[in-house]
């Protein structure tokens, strides 16, 4: 499994929840209305606000092919970031929800970590965020390579 990660739109932070509803509100329309999507193309959305709370929204869920990233849709989970990637508090909500995929068996443990081309500052840090957490494994960690995809 490859778990790609891209932050959306810039990375400071959003105000409240309602801020984030309205962000992801807003991307799907686009991306339904506009692209003739089906729904959203991320399989999750986090979304942080106040740096403090951070949220999980379902987009296409553990089942449903995302529209994420071309060549890695098929056999990849899309997470999308609202708000400030660089808090304890989202890497640790971005943990919990990769946990509870591999708890569902919907992630394998050993997944592959993917940036997005258009965001690469979230992968490079999630990375080395996550480099030194022995109960966090994944194949980037043994192999040193970085993965980027592109626009879908």
């Amino acid at each position: 499994t490859h778990i790609v990660i891209r932050q959306l739109g810039d990375s400071e932070p959003i105000l409240n929840q309602q801020d984030c509803i309205r962000n992801i509100k807003d991307l799907q329309d686009f991306q339904m209305d506009t692209l003739g999507w089906a729904d959203i193309g991320f399989n999750f959305l986090i979304c942080n606000y106040n740096d403090d709370q951070q949220q999980i929204y379902r987009g296409r869920g553990w089942i449903n092919r995302g529209a994420h990233c071309r060549d890695y849709n098929y056999n990849s989970l899309g997470i999308g970031n609202i708000g400030n990637y660089a808090t304890r508090k989202s890497l640790s909500t971005f943990k919990s929800l990769i946990k509870c995929g591999i708890t569902k068996n919907a992630i394998v443990q050993n997944f592959i970590l993917v940036g997005h081309d258009s965001s690469t500052d979230i992968y490079e840090y999630y990375l080395q965020y996550f480099s030194n957490d022995s109960e966090f494994q994944y194949n980037n960690q043994a192999d040193s390579i970085q993965y980027f995809c592109q626009e879908s």
